[in-house]
């Protein structure tokens, strides 16, 4: 369970620092990493769209970008040894996801399908 999404409480589902602590990071993080993993198999599971991989791409980085976003700027502006281990072990996962997301042959193939057949898709801008 991503503890730092939960604390999305505030108004315009602003964060709530108080119900969260620094041991929340980890496993928020590692549920964050493997919906991500999740979505880019979907991706590559379903038929090329719009939908299905233009919007899978962004579902599959969101809860990722925003769970490692707040520990980032906490750990720049309120550093500590936990967090600053914490950051040290989570970078080589976080750069393998990315690996794995951008040298994903499936995932470019599908993207490709997707930007080969944009004049059938009416899309604005």
């Amino acid at each position: 369970m991503n503890q730092i999404l939960k604390a999305r409480t505030g108004p315009f589902e602003s964060l709530n620092f108080q119900a969260f602590q620094d041991k929340d990071f980890k496993p928020s993080i590692l549920d964050a990493l493997e919906k991500g993993k999740e979505e880019i198999q979907k991706i590559k599971d379903l038929p090329a769209s719009f939908e299905n991989t233009i919007m899978g791409l962004e579902r599959a980085t969101e809860d990722l970008e925003f769970t490692y976003g707040v520990f980032g700027n906490l750990n720049h502006a309120d550093s500590n040894e936990v967090r600053q281990g914490l950051a040290m072990e989570m970078a080589p996962l976080l750069s393998q996801f990315s690996d794995d997301l951008l040298l994903d042959d499936g995932v470019f193939s599908k993207v490709k399908e997707v930007f080969e057949n944009k004049d059938q898709l009416s899309l604005d801008s």
